[in-house]
């Protein structure tokens, strides 16, 4: 998807979901790195004190299904509310 939404659109969501996107594809890629690390912290694991609510993986399924299942208006506040 790259910055399509964001040059084909030229909005602020368009922008936001590009930059999520991009966002994502960076965890994924983290999360793929560090998955044979022996140890659960979560420093590590999530670069974060505490414990993200969902994996890379799992927020890129949710913003897949917003497209999908919500109105292009509900976009901005799914992509908002992503944990990334």
């Amino acid at each position: 998807m790259g910055t399509s939404f964001m040059h084909a659109s030229h909005t602020y969501v368009g922008g936001y979901f590009d930059n999520s996107m991009i966002s994502i594809m960076a965890q994924i890629s983290y999360d793929i790195s560090v998955a044979n690390i022996p140890g659960d912290s979560t420093i590590l694991r999530d670069i974060s004190h505490t414990p993200r609510n969902y994996t890379a993986i799992e927020v890129s399924d949710q913003v897949t299904n917003m497209m999908i299942d919500k109105e292009i208006s509900e976009w901005g506040y799914v992509l908002n509310n992503i944990d990334v």
